[in-house]
Formats: structure tokens, C-alpha cells, sequence
């Protein structure tokens, strides 16, 4: 197959023209936040080009903008897919994320995958610890609250607060030593 100077033309200005414009903006985290080990952290991204999206999948990675992705969730409900449409996720950043680590989240819009890592930034979201361990509703104290997000995430990462990679007894026996006020 012989290409001419107007194909190859063609083909350069489609890629230069697709990868030049973003359909999704991930505004929170852009770069600089810090994330509480064991907290929730509230993933935010906005529909800069409407198309039809079946869901959402949130990513994170501790090795790079361009290393190895970890799922958050992979079958979030696409919601309002407009023009300018604000998307919000209440993420548990896991508490096996050693402190000090820099991180970076992605967002894929499920059927096309048009994925933007930090839209406004390339500079890495860092996890830092947890000024309230177990409160992972954010109203400064461990409670009732707190306790029914631990007991809605037993077997799996998210509010493990030991460190194991699993939320379990142990997590529960750390909780109950924490109930209270926040420092």
C-alpha cells in the first residue's frame, strides 16, 4: 500500500487533533492534594466533550502517571453526561498506601476511554496520614457513621484500618479503641 503526502497529512492532524482535546477533565486530584491514609477523599471530574457512556472506572497509581493502574471502581453509572456535568466519588484512599507516597488517579469514560490523568497538573496527589483515624465520613469524630462504613466494606480494602489489606475484626477492634471526638 503506497501513502501519499495528503493521507499521511490526514493521519498526523486526526492523531495530533485527538490526543489535543480532552473529553473528560479529572479536576480533584489534579496534583498537590493530600490524601488521608485510610480517609475518604472526594474524586471529582467534569464532562468536557459529551458522548454516550455506558459507566465510569477510577484508577490509581503509586508508581507513576504512566505506571500501573489499580482499580477503584469499574462500574460507576455514567449519571449526567452533558456538556460541563460534574461527576463526584467518595474514594477510602486504602490505608496499605505506605505514607509519603505519591499518587496519581485516572478516570476512563467506559466505551470510548477517553481518559485525561490530571488535566491541570502532572504533579502526583500525595497520601498523608490520617489526622482521625476511622472516621471515614469526614464529621470529625468516630461513631455510629463510621462504624456502618467499616461494616459495608468487611472483606475488601477500603477501611482497613490496621493495615492488612482487608477490612475484618481487627479493623472493627481498631475502630471501637478510636470511638470518639477527633483530636
Amino acid at each position: 500500500m503506497r501513502f501519499t503526502h495528503t493521507t499521511l497529512a490526514f493521519f498526523a492532524a486526526a492523531l495530533l487533533t485527538a490526543s489535543a482535546s480532552a473529553h473528560i477533565f479529572l479536576n480533584s486530584p489534579n496534583g498537590g492534594e493530600e490524601l488521608p491514609s485510610g480517609g475518604s477523599f472526594q474524586i471529582e471530574w467534569e464532562i468536557a466533550q459529551s458522548h454516550e457512556t455506558t459507566s465510569w472506572e477510577l484508577y490509581y497509581s503509586t508508581t507513576g502517571a504512566s505506571g500501573k493502574y489499580i482499580p477503584i471502581d469499574l462500574d460507576i453509572p455514567p449519571g449526567d453526561i452533558e456538556l460541563g456535568a460534574i461527576h463526584t466519588y467518595a474514594w477510602t484512599v486504602p490505608s496499605s498506601i505506605e505514607i509519603g507516597s505519591d499518587l496519581w488517579v485516572m478516570v476512563v469514560q467506559v466505551n470510548f476511554e477517553y481518559q485525561d490523568f490530571f488535566d491541570r497538573s502532572f504533579e502526583p496527589a500525595v497520601v498523608v496520614a490520617n489526622p482521625c483515624p476511622g472516621d471515614f465520613n469526614n464529621d470529625g469524630e468516630v461513631n455510629g457513621g463510621d462504624l456502618g462504613g467499616l461494616l459495608a466494606a468487611w472483606g475488601t480494602e477500603a477501611n482497613d484500618l490496621n493495615g492488612d489489606g482487608i477490612c475484618n475484626g481487627g479493623d472493627l477492634g481498631l475502630l471501637l479503641s478510636l470511638w470518639g471526638s477527633c483530636p
